[in-house]
């Protein structure tokens, strides 16, 4: 006599786990990573089920005897092909495995699955080498420069203020996200707003420079009488859709292929990595404070946008000081 909301994972997962997680988010209980639940980690371990697990066992009619190798095998291949690196996998599979062991607790299943051997890309100076490429202050600088010299057209408007926001935000660039006045919360210190995208929803932070960047577009927009919902807008009040397409092209043009010591790329994602380390590194910032309003993970921040080479030179004077008071006081003693 199985209640209901377990006879199945799905309904397991949907009437039973997710109020679970909600409920050990709110009283911060522990993880058996050694860290605390979080209504942040709640937040995306949800999406990870909706987007992975269930779509998966909807389509193959998984029930709970049916997650043998196998069929973790399947499901492996099954993320890959929806995009996702082996890292990745990795992370969200801490996620299910955390739900596997509350159903191990029921009884409905016995043991944690088996899957099979994830490639984990090697590290090299500190960062794995399929991380992007973390911009320097200089390479920022020279794209303001050009986006400036090239701000010709309404797209390249858009372009150049769609820049500062990365740059004083950290956000990801994609500027097809859901954005749009009505989301920003604007503030004594600067501008605050919740942004959604594929890896979930955080709240991010601009200062001074993003709301320069949204008083630019406003006055250009009253410019040709229409006041949009969309921040990054067409003539028509429509949502642009190509400013990513632009920013590219600007950054090939004065990136081009150039690689960090490691052979790693610089993309537009390079934006995102200065942004995270600048604050980190160089202004003092906890990093879970930056993996917050960036939505990330602390674990994944630190796994991939973390540079290690970007640390201020810490090493303490005086290190050997009190040996050489010592060892001059012994040979005076001799």
């Amino acid at each position: 006599k199985i209640p209901k909301h377990k006879k199945t994972p799905i309904a397991f997962i949907k009437e039973y786990y997710f109020d679970y997680m909600d409920k050990q988010a709110t009283a911060g209980a522990p993880l058996p990573t050694k860290s605390n639940w979080t209504k942040r980690k709640a937040q995306y371990d949800k999406s990870y089920f909706r987007n992975y697990l269930i779509p998966f066992i909807q389509e193959n009619r998984i029930g709970w005897n049916d997650f043998n190798f196998k069929n973790m095998e399947a499901f492996v291949d099954y993320m890959r092909g929806k995009g996702l690196s082996d890292r990745s996998i990795q992370i969200k599979k801490g996620s299910f495995n955390l739900m596997f062991r509350e159903a191990i607790k029921y009884e409905l299943m016995f043991d944690l699955p088996k899957y099979p051997k994830l490639h984990d890309a090697p590290k090299k100076h500190g960062i794995r080498i399929t991380a992007y490429g973390r911009a320097t202050d200089e390479m920022i600088m020279d794209l303001i420069k050009y986006c400036q010299e090239n701000d010709t057209t309404w797209q390249r408007h858009l372009r150049l203020n769609w820049l500062w926001i990365l740059i004083d935000t950290g956000i990801r660039p994609f500027s097809k996200s859901p954005f749009t006045f009505d989301d920003l919360i604007t503030t004594d210190d600067g501008i605050l707003f919740w942004r959604k995208e594929k890896f979930g929803e955080y709240r991010a932070q601009g200062g001074a420079e993003t709301k320069k960047a949204l008083l630019n577009l406003r006055t250009m927009y009253l410019s040709r009488g229409i006041q949009p919902k969309h921040i990054l807008s067409n003539p028509d009040g429509s949502k642009a859709l190509t400013v990513d397409t632009y920013l590219r092209k600007a950054v090939n043009a004065v990136w081009g292929k150039r690689t960090d010591i490691d052979g790693r790329k610089y993309k537009a994602y390079s934006i995102r990595k200065w942004h995270i380390n600048k604050c980190k590194n160089k202004l003092g910032e906890p990093p879970d404070n930056v993996a917050n309003r960036v939505g990330h993970s602390l674990a994944t921040l630190l796994e991939y946008y973390a540079d290690p080479s970007d640390v201020e030179y810490s090493r303490p004077k005086g290190l050997t000081d009190s040996i050489k008071e010592k060892k001059g006081a012994i040979s005076k003693l001799a």
